[in-house]
């Protein structure tokens, strides 16, 4: 792809070759673009100038290893990509296919607030990655990028969750890398699935609370402190009173003081 002009699917065309994208976006509208050959080789020369707008579909080689494919994806008004690194494929290369898109604004359920992310906190897009029938694997990494524009105003990257929608249910996978304009998320497994993926900061919740019996205080805080976790993704964690918050506090820092018994 080299046109400034920028190409719009009619069709849902397979590239069995090499697809180089160097000026231009493709935009697939409800079709789709895929790519046949191997993800870690099959396309290249992507960036914020040359990206797919929609629906792409890349194939996964059988590896014992980590295969890490980058999915140039945005939409009309950004390149926000997403990277999967996807251990141990045993599928064929044929059968080892996964699609991704992005879309804006915030998922429907973070609007209602049942995603667990706060809609005032949070990355204004979402993205979609879903597997072929027949893939197969042990784990994979997925980075989510986005830009700064998607960002809400007061919102923290560095406190931001990953939540994930499978099956019409909300999970919150370990997080790993992040960044001003990505994060990681580490660990997933098949059984885990794939879905729906929104960022942000976690939201407050009510109801039960678990009092994190553990902190001890931080710079210019009384000690001994209690302190009342309320994050969606402290709780999640937490299983009994008095559990320890510190993992999801990085995370979310939503959490009230209250003085000791």
């Amino acid at each position: 792809m080299n046109d400034t002009l920028g190409a719009t699917l009619t069709g849902s065309p397979i590239v069995s070759g090499i697809l180089t994208l160097t000026n231009g976006d493709i935009s697939t509208g409800a079709n789709t673009l895929e790519v046949s050959a191997t993800c870690a080789t099959g396309i290249s020369g992507y960036s914020a100038n040359s990206y797919v707008a929609g629906n792409l579909i890349l194939h996964y080689p059988t590896a014992a290893g980590t295969t890490t494919c980058t999915f140039p994806i945005g939409d009309a008004a950004a390149y926000t990509p997403v990277t999967v690194a996807m251990v141990g494929v045993t599928s064929t290369l044929a059968n080892s296919t996964l699609t991704a898109r992005t879309d804006t604004p915030d998922h429907a359920d973070t609007t209602s607030g049942t995603s667990g992310i706060d809609k005032n906190y949070s990355v204004n897009r979402y993205w979609t990655l879903t597997p072929g029938g027949s893939l197969t694997f042990t784990t994979y990494n997925p980075t989510f990028n986005f830009v700064a524009g998607d960002i809400d105003s007061g919102a923290t990257p560095a406190n931001f969750i990953i939540a994930r929608k499978n099956g019409g249910t909300w999970t919150y996978p370990t997080m790993g890398t992040i960044t001003a304009t990505s994060t990681q998320a580490t660990g997933i497994t098949q059984a885990n699935g794939f879905g729906a993926f929104a960022v942000g900061e976690a939201s407050s919740i009510s109801g039960t609370v678990f009092e994190d019996i553990n902190y001890g205080g931080g710079a210019g805080e009384a000690w001994p402190v209690h302190r009342v976790c309320l994050s969606q993704a402290c709780v999640l964690s937490c299983t009994t009173v008095g559990c320890l918050c510190d993992n999801s506090y990085h995370q979310c820092q939503r959490y009230i003081q209250v003085s000791p018994d």
